[in-house]
């Protein structure tokens, strides 16, 4: 149970890090016994695809002249099957398939596909598999659907139980953004565009008390990926934080989530705010309880050795030199408009700037920049959902 995409065009991905078990093998509504960073306080976790670890979903294979990265949906075992055929097959102890050409071992693609076969001769074909294998394209799955040319965003390859919400809130603002002076932006503009609209998007989804996307398996956190022919990189060093503006008129603000995240020796570290902080006034430094961060500590799927000991005082202090964060502000539904929140993206300057003091972290935010963005709040609107904004 996952969501992956590829933006082909924009030669971006996305997928997040929940890992269910399979269906034949776990019980059915039972309490998840992991903690999510982007679960709602209190969230009943009791779901039929049960979550059983969260881990990154990317998978890369290299040789001597053949190099691969793919992002991976599926099951559990099935996915850590295909990864231990591959490398059994590389070093010698499993014998290859039957059914397909001879295995050369110095090419990647060729290892790859004896190692599926194996898997699915085994009944173990529920995974999808996604990337860039020696500069090429390569997709590989039992149900494999195809990809969509979706408004804006261009072509567009989903896989993973959340692809058809996913592919549906995609076409909804794609043809938004279409029919706006931004629907003809450059490259670079829509990629940013996208990303940050993407990470907020999906995790906003995740900490409604009623959380569709954690109700299908998907989830947890994302990742975003950047890829060309040469492979895939991640989108290190990201903000992303939900405001709440409802107190506006009283000069009041919320901080309602705050997630940020680097890689550590190869592991998805998340700084995660896990409940809203104090309330407080426009211009103010806030000042919110080091006890309410959390830290989460990703492996990639494949690793098995000890993870690095990583602190929140330690992401804290990374906090103020992300390379790109995502605000969202919202409002609540009042007698004469609805819920609504408008997001804005920025790379070139910083949000905020933590410092931990007395057991406290202290947010000095941009004071400027923050006014900016509430100067852009509609005052009154009449309707909408998602304002359609960035910086």
């Amino acid at each position: 149970m996952t969501v992956v995409a590829f933006f082909e065009e924009l030669q971006l991905a996305i997928a997040d890090v929940l890992m269910s078990a399979d269906y034949s093998n776990a019980p059915l509504h039972v309490p998840v016994p992991i903690s999510l960073p982007s679960a709602p306080a209190g969230y009943p976790l009791n779901i039929n695809a049960v979550p059983v670890s969260l881990a990154r979903k990317i998978l890369r294979v290299k040789s001597d002249v053949s190099d691969a990265a793919f992002l991976t949906a599926g099951t559990v075992s099935h996915i850590k099957d295909v990864a231990r055929n591959a490398r059994q097959l590389r070093s010698g102890p499993l014998m290859p398939s039957t059914a397909l050409p001879p295995i050369d071992t110095r090419r990647v693609q060729s290892v790859l596909e004896h190692a599926m076969d194996i898997s699915e001769q085994k009944a173990r074909g529920d995974f999808e598999i996604i990337g860039i294998c020696d500069g090429a394209w390569f997709s590989r799955a039992k149900n494999f659907g195809t990809a969509d040319e979706i408004p804006y965003f261009g072509r567009v390859t989903l896989a993973g139980s959340g692809a058809p919400a996913l592919r549906d809130w995609l076409f909804e603002r794609g043809k938004q953004y279409s029919e706006l002076e931004i629907g003809n932006e450059p490259f670079y503009h829509r990629r940013h565009r996208t990303g940050g609209w993407l990470l907020s998007r999906l995790l906003e989804e995740d900490v409604l008390p009623q959380s569709q996307t954690l109700e299908a398996g998907v989830g947890g956190y994302y990742e975003l990926y950047e890829y060309d022919p040469s492979g895939m990189s991640v989108v290190d060093g990201a903000l992303i934080a939900f405001m709440s503006i409802d107190e506006l008129e009283k000069g009041k603000l919320v901080f309602e989530r705050v997630f940020f995240h680097t890689y550590i020796d190869d592991c998805l570290c998340i700084l995660a705010l896990s409940k809203p902080s104090p309330s407080f006034l426009v211009g103010d430094r806030v000042r919110i309880p080091l006890s309410s961060f959390s830290v989460h500590i990703l492996p990639t799927i494949e690793r098995d050795s000890a993870l690095p000991h990583v602190t929140p005082e330690l992401l804290v202090g990374m906090v103020g030199g992300a390379n790109f964060f995502s605000l969202a502000l919202s409002r609540a539904q009042g007698e004469s408009f609805y819920h609504q929140t408008k997001r804005f993206f920025g790379t070139e300057h910083k949000l905020m700037r933590p410092s931990i003091a007395g057991g406290y972290v202290h947010l000095n935010l941009d004071q400027s920049l923050l006014k900016r963005f509430i100067a852009k709040f509609p005052k009154r609107p009449a309707h909408g959902t998602d304002v359609v904004y960035s910086s």
